[in-house]
């Protein structure tokens, strides 16, 4: 690329995600696979933070720019984390997949037809953490312990990995289902509760980070209804489940697309990575049709109907 050349695309940050507000008809970026709605990943290999270290990336740039992109905005509730993989790792055949922390930087584990992040290295703790759901990688879906570390093992570069993060739905659980005289002070899994100008002994809030549920110490007296807050939990991660194996018949597809943005010899290319959530839109109507059903069958009420939508939604 010359020196102010115009790409054509603006970009707004939302939510902490790099959002494609516009594209020109006349820019680089008009005839590609980008489109309004996707979500910047990285640019040549780079994380995004902002849309002004992408502007100043592009500028300083020479020659060809990769951008990989998810194909829409990410499902609710969930978010892009990009990590920088140095290299491949190609993994013995007996390594056992459930303790790779050591070769990946990262393990995982299968718990309830849905992937966890069982350990992370101080390397990628800044992205991810210990209990987050792992949706996809690059784009390919999640549906098995297998698939999930062949796809980060053989990954290299910007690496972007869907995540519902866990700490932030027990966040929300918390402030939607427990009274608002108690102050919350987190821990990783563990949430002190202590009543604002009370006598009371504080309480304890737990989260077991393999199953998601919670349980609670030192509750004798205020009735904190832990069951209904494990049932709102029980409802997000089956929608969760249900969005996986809605998406597996689309992890058989290729991963990326790239495509040339000029015809001369400044070459732009754009990757999306996210094809396993193409049908997102198909899958969160699934998933609220479900939640709607409990509720008119009067397994949900109507109280926890909204509580688990706003928690879904994030």
């Amino acid at each position: 690329q010359e020196a102010g050349d115009d790409l054509g695309l603006t970009l707004i940050e939302k939510s902490n995600a790099i959002i494609v507000d516009a594209i020109s008809s006349s820019g680089k970026f008009a005839n590609t696979d980008l489109k309004v709605g996707c979500e910047i990943l990285s640019i040549n290999g780079h994380r995004i933070r902002n849309p002004q270290s992408f502007y100043r990336m592009t500028k300083d740039a020479v020659g060809k720019i990769v951008i990989k992109s998810s194909i829409g905005t990410s499902p609710p509730g969930t978010l892009y984390r990009v990590v920088k993989k140095k290299h491949m790792v190609v993994l013995g055949r007996k390594s056992d997949l459930s303790n790779t922390v050591n070769e990946l930087g990262i393990s995982f584990e299968s718990t309830d037809g849905l992937i966890r992040v069982k350990e992370v290295s101080e390397y990628f703790s800044e992205s991810i953490s210990k209990g987050d759901i792992c949706l996809s990688i690059d784009g390919e879906v999640c549906h098995s312990l297998r698939k999930t570390v062949n796809s980060f093992s053989l990954a290299n570069g910007a690496v972007a990995l869907l995540i519902f993060p866990m700490l932030d739905m027990w966040k929300g659980m918390a402030e939607l289902m427990v009274d608002k005289k108690y102050s919350r002070e987190w821990n990783g899994a563990e949430c002190e509760l202590l009543e604002e100008g009370g006598d009371s002994h504080a309480i304890s809030l737990k989260v077991d980070e393999k199953t998601g549920l919670c349980s609670i110490e030192g509750d004798e007296m205020n009735n904190i209804n832990i069951s209904n807050m494990n049932s709102m939990i029980k409802q997000v991660l089956g929608v969760l489940k249900d969005a996986i194996q809605a998406s597996r018949p689309l992890s058989r597809g290729n991963s990326t697309k790239t495509s040339s943005l000029s015809p001369d010899s400044t070459r732009y290319s754009a990757s999306t990575a996210g094809k396993a959530i193409k049908n997102q839109s198909d899958v969160y109507k699934r998933a609220v049709a479900k939640l709607e059903k409990m509720r008119e069958d009067g397994l949900l009420s109507s109280k926890d109907y909204d509580a688990a939508m706003k928690t879904f939604k994030g």
